[in-house]
């Protein structure tokens, strides 16, 4: 039981450090939306996603290690928390590791929650920039008169505009 608190320990502590790097390219992303760095933010959404790889990889394992200690201490795998396998070890180290990677980990996500809601609007608000672009410019290029006077007065054949494929 105490070999398995300990990898369970020890994979937890690779999963916080993996969050905690998330949230640092989340915050360099942040950097980057305000800036408009789009190079950029498509190498940084690289990073997340190969870092997300690696988190559901600890995550299979610290999962495999719960049924494990579940099925040894007869249990319901989601009665295991945290603070009830701090509880099931004398190891006082490994409690207090736990108790505070717990802590740690609770923190680091709830600012990345935070973090990741920002860059959300910001996203919203770059394509709702964008689109109200696009409308602008295919309502000039279906009437090309709204800005010329001299042609107001003649008749205008109904135009088509090819500026955007409408299939998209």
């Amino acid at each position: 039981m105490q070999n398995r608190l300990d990898k369970f320990e020890k994979i937890l502590t690779k999963e916080l450090n993996f969050y905690r790097n998330l949230l640092n390219y989340s915050r360099e992303k942040h950097k980057s939306l305000i800036s408009k760095e789009i190079d950029d933010i498509s190498l940084i959404t690289q990073k997340e996603e190969a870092l997300v790889h690696k988190i559901r990889e600890c995550e299979t394992l610290r999962i495999e290690i719960l049924k494990e200690i579940s099925n040894e201490i007869k249990v319901e795998i989601d009665e295991l928390n945290i603070t009830r396998l701090s509880e099931l070890t004398e190891n006082s180290e490994i409690k207090k590791s736990l108790l505070e990677k717990k802590d740690e980990l609770k923190s680091t996500l709830d600012e990345l929650r935070k973090v990741n809601d920002l860059n959300t609007e910001l996203i919203k608000q770059s394509l709702d920039i964008i689109n109200q672009t696009v409308r602008m410019m295919s309502n000039t290029a279906t009437n090309p008169n709204l800005y010329n006077k001299q042609k107001q007065d003649q008749s205008v054949r109904p135009q088509h505009s090819f500026l955007f494929d409408k299939k998209i």
